[in-house]
Parts: structure tokens; sequence; C-alpha cells
């Protein structure tokens, strides 16, 4: 048979397309280099019901910051009441195990996983109410200390520190003036040993009781009274069984935003950097909104509550009181690192308190 050129021509064509097709075919798959990032967001409130919180708010801002710095590059979505994990083991092997890139845990919570920040657990490091204080040893060398070893014993990776607030005292029907009155009292505190311990030093009787139960134990009388942050006693509407409030503001809490390490190191260096630069900024906004917040939380609870403010005299008895059970913080953390960061907070509060009437 005789073929034309023009007929060769096309078997080549046909067979350098085969060839081309074959070669494709064996190459591994990958993704497409457009692919968006996937981000889940797992987040405890719900915006239905908290439209205004500053942890419903700042979520959205976040995921704002995260889209305007990254366009389409980035898909950013979030999971209200904690969809994907409803306790915080489930959240942190979530993260861990890659099925969640961004949840948060309460420092103290955080504590049970890492000892990292158990010495921030002390009492009456922060002078009540000087939220910024707290601020500034969180922005500095002991929050960078803490991300580091969370990090190292974790894998996981703190991204933002965002208030949660000054724990203060409250009771049902005795009204806490002095130490005195303190004495003997049942207080329902966290399952935190050294809050247990700072209690016993305080000559009150700790009495660990789950979240889930303490407005039922404080309606039947089963302890005293408690100790936490205004948007807890709220949202728990613990007012209702609990007539008096004490400003001891004994300890100030941050609830922890983290990732894991390693997915952030999966990340592209120009996205790494967003990701950075969007917490600062997220960070700045929740402590606009939290400061708001604060203000409108004090002022219902005033409405609501017996509010004393112990004289600056009988707090330095409560603060006095509870030094002894920093060693038991120092146990459990190590005692040169629970030193150092100790020492950076004394010397943060003193210089500051200089300055800061």
């Amino acid at each position: 048979m005789v073929f034309s050129r023009r007929s060769a021509q096309k078997g080549m064509l046909m067979a350098g397309l085969l060839a081309f097709l074959v070669t494709m075919a064996l190459l591994p798959v990958t993704a497409k280099a457009e692919d968006p990032i996937e981000i889940k967001f797992s987040v405890s409130y719900n915006p239905k019901s908290k439209a205004d919180s500053p942890l419903v708010q700042t979520p959205l801002f976040l995921k704002q910051e995260l889209e305007r710095r990254l366009g389409d590059r980035v898909h950013v979505r979030i999971y209200w009441e904690n969809q994907l994990a409803k306790k915080y083991e489930a959240a942190i092997n979530g993260v861990q195990n890659g099925l969640i890139e961004f949840t948060q845990i309460p420092m103290s919570t955080l504590s049970e996983y890492s000892r990292a920040c158990v010495p921030f657990t002390n009492l009456f490091l922060i002078p009540y109410p000087h939220r910024e204080l707290a601020h500034q040893i969180i922005d500095g060398e002991v929050g960078k200390m803490f991300v580091e070893r969370v990090k190292k014993e974790t894998g996981l990776r703190i991204c933002a520190f965002w208030d949660i607030g000054f724990r203060n005292l409250t009771s049902i029907s005795q009204p806490i003036h002095s130490l005195d009155d303190l004495k003997g009292m049942k207080i329902r505190v966290q399952p935190n040993p050294v809050h247990l311990e700072a209690f016993k030093e305080l000559g009150a009787n700790p009495t660990p009781i789950s979240w889930s139960e303490l407005f039922t134990a404080l309606q039947q009388g089963v302890v005293d009274g408690a100790e936490n942050p205004y948007r807890n006693i709220i949202d728990a509407r613990l007012y209702e069984v609990q007539k008096h409030m004490t400003l001891t503001g004994h300890a100030y809490e941050f609830v922890c935003f983290f990732t894991s390490e390693d997915w952030y190191q999966s990340l592209p260096k120009d996205v790494q950097q967003a990701w950075d630069e969007s917490m600062v900024a997220a960070t700045k906004e929740y402590r606009r909104l939290f400061d708001i917040s604060e203000k409108k939380d004090f002022d219902f609870l005033k409405t609501k509550m017996e509010i004393y403010q112990l004289p600056p005299e009988e707090l330095a008895k409560f603060r006095a009181a509870t030094k002894a059970s920093r060693s038991i913080a120092a146990e459990a953390a190590g005692e040169e690192y629970t030193k150092k960061v100790m020492d950076i907070i004394d010397k943060t509060v003193d210089e500051y308190l200089a300055t800061h009437k």
C-alpha cells in the first residue's frame, strides 16, 4: 500500500499525541496549584444566641482578614458551638490529626495537656483591674515561652491569646468582705491543683464540681459560692442563685486559639505571613470588643448582685496567704522553668505598678 505524505504526517501526529497522553497518565496525581487551602474553625459560641460576643465577632473578623489577604487561595469555614469537637480532648485530637485547622481551649484546661502555662494559674499574679498588664505579659517573653513549650509537648501552635477575664469570688448568702469571711466556706473551684491548694490556704473548703452541675449545686446549697469571670456568671445565670460578688480578681484567664504546627509549616511562606498578620489584627480587634463587652457585663451584674471591692490592705492579705501554693505550680511545670516565668512576671508587675496606681 502506498501512503501519501499527508497521511504520514497525520500518523506521526497521532503517535506523538498518544505518547504524550501515556506520559501524562503515568505522572503522579497532585492537587491543582489553584486549589484553595481549606481552613476549618471550630468555635464555641453561637451567633444566633450571642451575636455581640467577642468570641463570635472576632472569628468572623479573622475569616475576613484571611480572605482579604489571600483571596480565593483559602476557603475558611466556621463551625459554631463546637460542632466538630464537643469536648476539649476531641478538639485537641482533631487539630493534631488534621480534622480541624483552628479551635480554642481555656489556658487552665490546656495545662492538663501541657505544663507550659501552669505558672500563670498561680493566684494574684495580675493586680485587679489592670487587664493591660496581663496583655503586656502574654505578648512578651512569657507568652513566647508558653507557645514554644506547648508546641514541643503537644505539636500544637498557639496563635492567639484572647481574654476570658478576671475571676472573682461569688457567694449565695454570706458576703465576703475579708479573708476571715472566707474561712470554712465551700467554694466551687476548677479541678486545678494550684487553685485547690491556694483556696485551702485562704481558709476555704475548695470543692471541684463540674460546670454543668454548678447551678444546681449552688441552688441546693451543696457549695456556698464559686469563682468566675463576669461572662461565665451571666451565661450560666449564676446571679439567680448567688447574691454577692467580691472583686478579688484573683486570677486572669485567657482562651488559647491554636492550630497544628505541622499544618502551619505545610503552608507556603507568604500564607504563613498572612496567617500571622491576621492573628495580630484579630487579637487587637478582640481586645477592643472585649473591653466593651466587659463593661456591659459588669453593669448588668450590678443590677443583679451586691458587688464589693476589697480595700488594698485586705486584698494584700489574700495575696500573701496564697504564696505557698506557687510550689505546686513549680513542681508541675519544673523548678527552673517556673522560676524563669515567675521572675519575668514579678518584674513586669513591679515595673508596671511603679508608674500605674
